[in-house]
């Protein structure tokens, strides 16, 4: 028998993608999931659209908070508590999928014992599904655990959006829950544990729609400078263990050094504060971004070197 998919669409003040998200998960080739919804005391009408699903055979639950949590990743908790699946996918309420996408995913964790996430591209599209970036790429990629964490999450999370994977639920129990306490960066800390348990599969084909509109949380975390202040305690994880060595550390704090110039921040004494944060964590700070700068800007010319050929 296929593996049960437990898929989880918790949602905030979503309700314009709320049905076409829904949709395309009950849209799937891959029919044995189930599905749970979660509302966290929108202030729009989800609560209506959420509970027209009530009947569906394939939804288990909607539960619909009196009182907001406060936490994107206190919902997920709470969806894996309630679910039953082998796998599961988190399925962000302003994304979308194709019809193929847990096809495409569900084989790669269930043909190797040993996959603790398979995760596909993401096309960029905006409030009206219209392109912003078009995603070309076939075929998958296998890394081992630490592979994956030292090469694809050094420089920031490489899963930037969880609607595109699927991971164990075995893998799951192993982590820590400490990623909850988060409220901007939790999902690269839960991609790394998770990671920590097992191989990755990346596919390169896009199945998943990855939504960017002004609803969206993260923009206000970036210009608060709530991002840099998580991502540096995430940083410093991946220093204790080993992840971030040598030449790869200086790579890694440039990179954060470098975005942190690109930011418009809302008041420039937040912007000196962690400024001056990030320049403790590591020597040669101002160096390390310029290294990263030449760096980035030779690897971005290989990738379009291979598309070329």
């Amino acid at each position: 028998m296929k593996p049960l998919i437990s898929v989880i669409i918790p949602n905030f003040n979503h309700a314009p993608y709320l049905k076409q998200r829904i949709d395309s998960v009950l849209s799937q080739t891959y029919d044995n999931l189930e599905v749970i919804l979660l509302d966290d005391c929108s202030r729009d009408n989800s609560g209506e659209i959420l509970s027209s699903y009530k009947n569906n055979p394939k939804v288990k639950k909607i539960i619909i908070n009196e009182n907001n949590s406060g936490s994107t990743f206190k919902q997920w908790e709470k969806g894996f508590e309630l679910s039953c699946g082998e796998y599961i996918w988190i399925a962000e309420s302003d994304d979308y999928c194709d019809a193929f996408f847990l096809e495409r995913l569900v084989g790669q964790l269930s043909e190797n014992g040993t996959v603790a996430i398979a995760y596909t591209s993401s096309h960029l599209v905006d409030a009206h599904n219209i392109f912003i970036k078009k995603v070309r790429g076939k075929g998958s990629f296998k890394y081992s655990g630490h592979e994956f964490i030292v090469q694809k999450m050094a420089y920031g999370n490489s899963i930037i959006n969880a609607s595109s994977a699927i991971f164990s639920r075995k893998a799951l129990k192993q982590i820590s829950q400490d990623y909850t306490a988060y409220k901007a960066s939790g999902d690269y800390l839960f991609w790394i544990y998770l990671a920590e348990q097992g191989d990755v599969v990346y596919v390169r084909d896009a199945h998943n729609y990855f939504r960017q509109h002004n609803l969206k949380v993260s923009p206000g975390a970036v210009k608060s400078g709530l991002v840099f202040f998580e991502t540096i305690k995430i940083f410093r994880y991946l220093k204790l263990h080993n992840y971030l060595k040598g030449l790869r550390e200086h790579l890694a704090h440039g990179y954060y050094m470098w975005l942190i110039t690109k930011v418009n921040f809302d008041n420039k004494v937040k912007k000196k504060e962690i400024i001056d944060m990030w320049k403790k964590e590591c020597s040669c700070s101002y160096l390390n971004k310029y290294i990263f700068i030449c760096m980035h800007s030779f690897e971005k010319l290989k990738e379009a070197i291979r598309f070329m050929f």
